[in-house]
């Protein structure tokens, strides 16, 4: 047991220091114009173990892409912002990846704008081999002046990744080709997820409508248990330090180098 609350407490701390260095990839540096505003909704250090805490994964600048070969773009500031200065197709796309049944709730963008006539208008797109569902997230405003700052959207209705059909992009319209529009890293929020209770038991004595049936079915589909032999579980069985060096090796794809 000592040994687990080791394991467990070394892999919340390796997590939090992760997400630590991926901050400091973005620090809060002023941009030289204009000045930088500060975001009122402070960005949390989340763990990415559980299914209750939000996590993010980053975007770097670096990953948009013109949205058409005609399209030109530049690079402005520190940290890095990225505007359009030529070309008739104005937006600019980023792929992302996350786990299949990982539920996005939600998308942050470093922007500037201090155009006062047009805007940096934002889209998540989820594409798959019959066409694309492009969700609306909101701009900076065509007669505001915001600045540089983060633009926070949450979603209505959050989405369930599905990598077996689909593909997820963001997409930013950068209407004008200047550097009173520019963009700089996003964030996408997401929190992980058990997958639906299963219509069906694998196990003889975990059957449908068990309280533990659906967590059970989890980690046998995953690969995590075989059970304890002849179809059943065991639910109530103690568990041996051999039983646990399986479930957690299986459960974190734990390997050393050859």
């Amino acid at each position: 047991m000592r040994a687990l609350k080791v394991l467990v407490l070394s892999l919340a701390v390796l997590s939090i220091c992760a997400h630590a260095g991926a901050q400091g990839l973005y620090a809060r540096v002023p941009a030289p114009a204009p000045s930088r505003a500060i975001a009122t909704e402070s960005l949390p250090i989340a763990s990415e173990w559980g299914t209750s805490a939000t996590s993010y994964l980053a975007v770097g600048p670096w990953a948009w892409q013109p949205g058409g070969s005609d399209t030109t773009f530049n690079w402005n500031g520190s940290p890095l912002y990225l505007y359009r200065t030529g070309g008739t197709t104005i937006f600019l796309v980023a792929p992302f990846s996350l786990p299949s049944g990982a539920l996005i709730t939600g998308v942050r963008y470093e922007a500037c704008d201090t155009n006062a006539t047009v805007e940096a208008h934002f889209f998540l797109e989820q594409m798959s081999g019959g066409g694309f569902n492009q969700i609306d997230l909101g701009g900076t405003g065509f007669t505001a002046t915001p600045g540089c700052q983060e633009f926070v959207f949450t979603l209505a209705s959050p989405i369930t990744v599905n990598n077996a059909t689909e593909s997820y992009v963001l997409l930013t319209d950068m209407q004008a080709a200047d550097t009173s529009i520019m963009l700089g890293p996003a964030r996408i929020a997401y929190k992980l997820q058990i997958s639906p209770d299963p219509a069906t038991a694998t196990f003889a004595d975990v059957p449908v409508g068990h309280p533990f049936h659906r967590f059970v079915e989890a980690i046998a589909a995953a690969g995590i248990t075989g059970g304890c032999g002849g179809g059943n579980y065991c639910p109530d069985a103690p568990i041996t330090r051999g039983q646990m060096a399986v479930f957690l090796s299986a459960a974190l794809g734990l390997h050393w180098a050859p």
